[in-house]
């Protein structure tokens, strides 16, 4: 029998007072990753003016086996938040938000739900609370196939001085973790598998 998912979609929108990881100057570019299951990820694209109060109003799809939905501890939305300009792809901060605790029986309904708006806070690594993670959260339908082909290791995009977006130039700047520094008005997320 095929697995069947419940599709969320998240609406980025931005973060407020993130820990600074760039200790020898220069702004950080900030992005999201989040899951419910490891292997399906979706990424933000990374906002390389907002530093520590980045702004990213990007929609993401991540999706939810429908078994898990029935067990509160499996039913969990993880945010990662890296800089995306760090040498080393530094881990900005954390979070996790329960399904369970969506109001009513929206994650438990099959039909799609309107949008939850959130304001989570982020965890630094050692565990201490630093900045804001502001979403919204909408479940949607129910679908077999999660995955979408399109990986941002992948996607080649580099902002000129005026302005435009050149695919595949030879002067392509990602971060070290291989996503695109995409300006603030070019805001599509992607959904990949696990690298």
């Amino acid at each position: 029998m095929a697995t069947t998912y419940r599709e969320i979609e998240l609406n980025i929108f931005s973060a407020n007072d993130l820990r600074d990881v760039r200790y020898f100057g220069g702004k950080m570019s900030p992005y999201v990753v989040a899951w419910v299951h490891h292997d399906l990820k979706a990424y933000s694209p990374a906002d390389v003016k907002g530093s520590t109060d980045p702004s990213w109003h990007t929609k993401l799809l991540v999706y939810c086996n429908e078994d898990a939905l029935h067990h509160p501890d499996e039913a969990v939305i993880y945010f990662e938040l890296h800089d995306a300009a760090s040498t080393s792809d530094r881990l900005i901060g954390a979070l996790s938000y329960p399904l369970s605790e969506l109001p009513g029986h929206i994650a438990s309904s099959k039909e799609p739900s309107e949008p939850v708006f959130l304001n989570l806070p982020v965890k630094r690594p050692s565990g201490r609370e630093q900045g804001v993670l502001n979403i919204s959260l909408k479940m949607g339908g129910v679908t077999q196939q999660p995955i979408s082909s399109e990986d941002p290791h992948h996607v080649h995009h580099v902002q000129h001085g005026d302005g435009a977006m050149a695919p595949d130039d030879e002067s392509f700047l990602a971060g070290c973790c291989g996503l695109p520094h995409f300006p603030r008005d070019e805001q599509v997320g992607s959904n990949v598998t696990a690298h």
